[in-house]
């Protein structure tokens, strides 16, 4: 333990705490109790959906800029005539329009995230 921390961990110690193994969390902790958006009620997180195996976007280009992270499942992109293949703790990204296509290989959970465009002078 460092010396600069020994102090507080004496402290919690003394209290019945442990400190935390790692000071950080990984993405699959962080979002462990994510609940399931098929569910009613349960969309307290924006933007998270659940496309079905069988699910295709189809020749699609948006004005933003997106990222994604696959919470579960697997997915196909393709863009620039290339095909990108993403599955559970994966992120991904489509720049703004750029004309894509999407193939769920299997039931999947994802939280979009999107940008507006950069702005011109």
């Amino acid at each position: 333990i460092p010396k600069q921390h020994a102090a507080r961990v004496r402290r919690l110690q003394a209290h019945g705490e442990r400190p935390a193994e790692k000071p950080w969390k990984t993405i699959r902790e962080a979002l462990s109790d994510l609940p399931d958006p098929k569910k009613s009620g349960a969309s307290r997180v924006q933007n998270h959906v659940y496309p079905e195996a069988g699910t295709e976007v189809n020749a699609a280009t948006n004005p933003n800029h997106s990222k994604c992270l696959v919470i579960q499942g697997r997915l196909k992109v393709r863009f620039h005539d290339q095909d990108c293949y993403y599955t559970t703790g994966d992120w991904f990204e489509i720049p703004s329009h750029t004309e894509y296509e999407i193939s769920y290989e299997s039931d999947c959970s994802i939280i979009e995230f999107w940008f507006d465009a950069p702005r011109t002078a």
